[in-house]
């Protein structure tokens, strides 16, 4: 599960992100289940279009499983990284996160 510090940190980036809430917006309510290597955790989108801990037990609409050296991928080579994440459910959701 990712800590509450991690999600105030990602939601404080979204304050100033209108454009991406906006985009968030429409999915209130659907939880994505997001795993890489040994770590897993669901989150849920809010009304206002943030992020808060979903329910590990709940239906995730959308799984992102990404490769378990994603963490550096983030940082040195994005593009190959996007490529290699297996998307399964919502596209939609998938591609709007």
């Amino acid at each position: 599960m990712l800590t509450p510090a991690a999600l105030g940190f990602i939601n404080h980036l979204l304050d100033d992100e209108n454009w991406a809430r906006a985009r968030l917006e429409p999915f209130a309510g659907q939880t994505a289940r997001i795993a890489c290597g040994q770590f897993e955790t669901t989150v849920e989108i809010t009304a206002e279009g943030n992020f808060r801990p979903g329910a590990a037990q709940a239906e995730a609409t959308v799984h992102l499983t990404l490769p378990p050296d994603a963490p550096w991928r983030a940082l040195i080579d994005r593009t190959t990284l996007l490529a290699d994440v297996h998307v399964s459910g919502s596209a939609e959701f998938a591609e709007c996160l």
